[in-house]
């Protein structure tokens, strides 16, 4: 990975009380958020430019009032819509036969390919 270096010029006053290797860890870290906040980054690459494991990022964006999961309007809708076919008692009609598939299933299930569901039992 290549890397550019660039600097920046602070004002003495606003390093009173603070320690340069601090500062540069929390530039680092509020330019993550932003760019996974505005989609420049993915959460792991934004996590990786932080320094962070992906816990720590989400836990990073999360106490600075970032959304950790952002879904578009329409990955909103299709959640909505899978979420609203499983019953009131925690199953699933899969086939729509009336044989009930218990809903701890269906994550694996929703992102499961044909032939990865063609082998369930």
């Amino acid at each position: 990975m290549e890397f550019e270096m660039l600097e920046l010029k602070i004002p003495k006053w606003l390093l009173v009380g603070i320690e340069k290797e601090e500062l540069v860890k929390d530039m680092k870290l509020f330019t993550a958020m932003r760019f996974y906040e505005t989609n420049v980054l993915s959460l792991g690459k934004a996590a990786e430019f932080a320094g962070k494991n992906k816990d720590e990022f989400m836990e990073a964006l999360s106490e600075h009032g970032v959304d950790v999961v952002m879904y578009s309007k329409k990955e909103l809708d299709e959640e909505v819509e899978f979420l609203n076919i499983i019953t009131s008692d925690g199953t699933y009609d899969l086939n729509g036969n009336g044989e009930q598939v218990d809903a701890s299933d269906l994550a694996m299930l929703k992102d499961a390919s044909v032939e990865e569901v063609d082998g369930w039992e």
